[in-house]
């Protein structure tokens, strides 16, 4: 589980279609620094500095505990992981809150089936909405949730032991995110194994990615190449699987077939450089790299580079550049996004619009990047 960080650093699961192609003037785009776009940051839930419990109404007014996970439905509804208060929240496009799942206590048997609201949740930290409104919860350490429209809780699945060569013996490792694609598949993340595993709709199990040995990702066959705590992951509508890769300072891309490519992050930890995404260092310090990842309808990917506490953009030809943050923590200043604090950018997702929505953890806050 991921560990907020008690001074200040040196310094995003949300789906949509995105564009594969490349032509020629894009490829010339990569070797070109990028301009950062302007972005306007605006809060839509929370309250700065002030962390509590959700109260239903105005999103603005209520406090929240810390937002480490994001996801939008088709209609538009944000869906909040509250970790801090074992709640999932939802907030409307008209800026209404409510709570959808977790009565905001410890689960100490598990979770319950039945009403959503009445069960307790162990430790939400990744959410997905599939097309008929269902939402997935990854709650720490193992199961996925699931929630219908209607507010009822059930299983949906969890992550399965497997072999780990590190240790010789088959383990089971520790949830840290969910997707679900347009064939009801879902895919998850287990940090502790080092792999992103696969549950189809008629409960066929597998590894996707990862070789349960913690180092670089190795470009080539998904399976046989090394994460390091991986666990933020997000999907485009041609199948593509991006995973922010925590302890490589990387983000990776494997498509339908198999096929693993690095896509953002040189490896290094650092400050994020304009230009070609793979040249440029993500995160700052030991296991410091990127935590969430998101895509937008153009196949803009972003990326909550925590504890340089920025996003970062990498556009379709595969250009970096910051779109949120000034690389130092602090308080969020409604206005240019580039020009504003954050603290603990741990979630990601983007709206049907193309906004930015960022999960601002250390300031109980979700702010809103129009771009």
């Amino acid at each position: 589980m991921l560990v907020a960080p008690t001074t200040t650093s040196a310094s995003v699961v949300a789906d949509g279609p995105s564009r594969t192609h490349t032509s020629s003037a894009q490829v010339a785009l990569v070797r070109q620094p990028a301009s950062p776009r302007p972005g306007t940051l605006s809060i839509v839930a929370g309250i700065v500095g002030k962390c509590g419990l959700p109260t239903p109404g105005r999103a603005t007014s209520s406090e929240l505990g810390a937002p480490i996970g994001l996801a939008f439905d088709n209609h538009g509804d944000l869906f909040i992981a509250d970790i801090a208060n074992n709640m999932v929240e939802k907030v409307t496009p008209a800026g209404a809150l409510s709570v959808v799942a977790g009565n905001g206590k410890d689960s100490i048997t598990g979770p319950s089936s039945g009403s959503a609201t009445a069960s307790a949740l162990d430790s939400p930290i990744g959410l997905a909405v599939d097309a008929r409104g269902n939402l997935f919860i990854a709650d720490e350490p193992t199961s996925v949730l699931k929630v219908t429209p209607a507010g009822t809780l059930s299983g949906a699945g969890s992550i399965q032991p497997v072999y780990n060569k590190r240790f010789g013996e088959d383990l089971i490792g520790e949830l840290a995110g969910v997707a679900v694609d347009r064939t009801d598949d879902l895919f998850m993340v287990d940090q502790g194994n080092g792999v992103v595993d696969k549950l189809t709709a008629t409960g066929a199990f597998s590894v996707i990615a990862g070789n349960t040995e913690a180092g670089p990702p190795t470009p080539g066959l998904a399976t046989h190449s090394a994460l390091a705590s991986p666990v933020g992951i997000a999907l485009d509508a041609h199948g593509n699987v991006f995973i922010a890769n925590l302890g490589s300072s990387t983000v990776v891309k494997v498509t339908p077939a198999g096929v693993l490519s690095v896509v953002a992050g040189n490896g290094k930890e650092g400050r994020p450089r304009p230009g070609p995404a793979i040249s440029s260092p993500l995160g700052a310090g030991p296991n410091g790299g990127p935590t969430a990842v998101a895509v937008d309808a153009h196949g803009d990917l972003f990326i909550a580079d925590q504890y340089n506490e920025v996003v970062d953009e990498v556009n379709p030809a595969g250009t970096l550049s910051v779109v949120a943050g000034d690389g130092k923590q602090g308080r969020p200043t409604p206005g240019p996004a580039t020009r504003s604090n954050l603290s603990w950018p741990r979630a990601v997702a983007v709206d049907s619009h193309g906004n930015l929505f960022i999960g601002d953890g250390l300031n109980c806050v979700v702010e809103k990047v129009t771009l």
